[in-house]
Order: structure tokens, then C-alpha cells, then sequence
């Protein structure tokens, strides 16, 4: 699965329908990380909110 951060990234410099298209891979990727996110966080087992959770994985595939 693309990460939607990759594919964020490679909208940069991008026009038209390639951009178009690439920033269909992005929400796609997107859209897959917050139902990702949403489900972790909802584990009881899990002890932390849907924002720290999102935080915390946004800060390490940032910074990694």
C-alpha cells in the first residue's frame, strides 16, 4: 500500500492530467491512512486518542 505522504510528495512539479491523476493516488492513499488510523484508535487496548494516534504516525513517517 502507497503511503500517502509518498504520494503527496509526488505531486510536486506535476500539471494537468498528471497531476490529476496523481492527486487521485494521494486521496486514495489518504483516505486509507484515516480509516487505518480511525480503526487502530478505536481499540479499547490502544489508550490513545484518534489525534495522538494520527500524530504519532505522521511524526515518524515524517521524521524517520
Amino acid at each position: 500500500m502507497p503511503s500517502a505522504e509518498g504520494e503527496r510528495a509526488r505531486l510536486a512539479g506535476l500539471i494537468g492530467e498528471k497531476y490529476e491523476a496523481q492527486w487521485r493516488a494521494w486521496r486514495e492513499a489518504a483516505v486509507a491512512f484515516q480509516s487505518a488510523v480511525t480503526e487502530y484508535a478505536g481499540r479499547e487496548s490502544v489508550g490513545m486518542s484518534r489525534y495522538e494516534v494520527e500524530q504519532e504516525v505522521k511524526l515518524a513517517v515524517r521524521h524517520a
